[in-house]
């Protein structure tokens, strides 16, 4: 039987955004040519994301999202704005992965 790993099936992507690049530089990168409206939305959740769990986003991990997600619903967030702030965040990993910046999409597996 074959040893399953933890893997992307394609090769990793390129490094487009410069190593050592800051938590608030990504987010600027990543709302970058949105909407007042939807930047300032998008803004807000990174920034809870981040002050709710505290590393950098390249660090963060599956558990770190499910920590967030429930965080909201004790906060006695709308079952409408969890589902929008979750979208927020697993388009803010999504960026992270599709430039290289996070190797492995753990957001992706989070419940919207």
């Amino acid at each position: 039987m074959a040893k399953m790993t933890l893997a992307a099936s394609n090769p990793p992507a390129p490094q487009v955004i410069a190593p050592g690049t800051d938590n608030a530089e990504i987010i600027d990168l990543w709302i970058h040519g949105k909407s007042k409206d939807t930047a300032a939305l998008y803004r807000r959740v990174a920034n809870l994301l981040l002050t709710t769990i505290d590393k950098p986003l390249q660090w963060l991990t599956l558990q770190d999202f499910q920590y967030f997600a429930d965080t909201l619903e004790k906060n006695d967030l709308s079952l409408s704005s969890r589902r929008t702030y979750i979208s927020v965040v697993k388009s803010l990993q999504s960026f992270g992965h599709r430039t290289g910046l996070i190797q492995v999409n753990a957001a992706a597996a989070l419940v919207t």
